[in-house]
């Protein structure tokens, strides 16, 4: 299965990376792999590796036949363990859980699987089924609009709404009832935003954290701006969809998140309203100063987080920088891929991998610490 290739820059400027010799590991552009097809910084020669430099084909390389095998093996009661448990009682709890995992784990961290506005976990039931085949214990909390709660927010985090509270008061509670005190976790737009503040909240839960598509990097949005760019990127990912025959996941996934946003449409609209108004990419190097490893995932096509916004521009001609709200030292990796909005969703196996691959670089890091 080919990874789409990173980087097709079609535009009068170039997205404009840091040198990797200031930051702690990003995915090289060795030109080994599709994944870390792209420069990181066009305006500079990357062509001598660091030591620092961790290379996303080295901790997650080509898959073998006896890898497909294991990961057959690790989902062959995948769809079982989420029928029945997609039909379990929820008990006094307000919220259901979903805890899948593989015949044989290369991790005794799970991780915690946080969809983007609106979303259920059946929304991501491919991604988690991706991260089960590759030895993860995947698990969810069914809690679109989270829970009632007590928690009250810290004094170095400038402003949570109540909304966000709310989703993150369930799955960390749900994380309490399944006894995990530690966790990996992977988020997509909203649910990246909520990862964000629950680990700058409760450091001491998380190991590392995937922001996909991350919410609140972008400062403070305008609802105009907003709503062109989400309806220029849902064009976008129509073309695709259509194009890559996958247009009835997508079709589906937006079933499922109107279903889910009809429920209570005041919490949507409020929650809608928050990641527009989300500014959190300072909580950035707050939670990495707190030991939990940070790692971004972009898409280069996403018109709704603008990646530009994020890692800066510079000028083909005059090579003047425009810079991002991303700064060096505020991630511990950032990978950009090629792809709308919503293209992890649609393609969750081929996508997967590449939040999977972050995830075992960051291991891998770790270990040479």
């Amino acid at each position: 299965m080919k990874i789409p290739p990173i980087f097709r820059s079609t535009h009068s400027v170039e997205l404009f990376f840091w040198n990797i010799h200031t930051t702690p590991f990003f995915c090289y552009s060795c030109r080994r792999c599709s994944i870390g097809r792209g420069s990181y910084n066009r305006g500079m020669s990357l062509d001598q590796p660091t030591k620092q430099s961790l290379k996303l084909h080295e901790a997650s390389p080509p898959r073998t036949q006896e890898d497909e095998e294991g990961r057959r093996n690790n989902t062959a009661a995948y769809d079982e363990d989420w029928e029945r448990q997609s039909n379990s009682d929820t008990g006094n709890k307000p919220f259901r859980l979903y805890d899948l995992r593989p015949q044989e784990a290369v991790s005794e961290t799970p991780v915690l699987t946080v969809p983007g506005w609106g979303a259920p976990p059946e929304v991501w039931k491919e991604v988690m089924r991706e991260l089960v085949g590759g030895g993860r214990r995947a698990i969810a909390v069914d809690a679109v609009h989270g829970i009632d709660h007590d928690l009250e927010k810290p004094d170095h985090i400038k402003k949570i709404p109540d909304v966000e509270l709310r989703r993150i008061a369930a799955f960390m509670e749900g994380l309490d009832a399944m006894g995990v005190e530690k966790t990996d976790a992977i988020g997509h737009s909203e649910g990246a935003l909520d990862i964000l503040l629950a680990a700058a909240m409760h450091p001491e839960r998380f190991r590392n954290i995937v922001l996909v598509d991350p919410a609140g990097m972008i400062g403070e949005d305008n609802l105009l701006r907003f709503f062109a760019r989400l309806i220029k990127d849902n064009r976008r990912a129509k073309k695709d969809a259509n194009r890559s025959g996958t247009m009835h996941i997508k079709e589906r996934a937006d079933e499922l998140t109107k279903r889910e946003a009809k429920k209570d449409k005041i919490l949507a609209a409020k929650e809608l309203l928050s990641v527009i108004r989300a500014d959190a990419q300072y909580l950035l190097k707050y939670v990495r100063a707190q030991g939990v490893g940070v790692i971004i995932v972009q898409g280069y096509d996403d018109a709704v987080f603008p990646v530009e916004k994020m890692v800066g521009t510079q000028d083909k001609e005059t090579r003047d920088i425009t810079p991002g709200t991303i700064r060096p030292g505020d991630v511990d990796g950032l990978y950009v891929v090629e792809g709308d909005h919503n293209k992890f969703v649609r393609e969750a196996p081929l996508y997967t991998r590449v939040a999977e691959g972050a995830l075992q670089a960051r291991e891998a890091s770790q270990q040479q610490i």
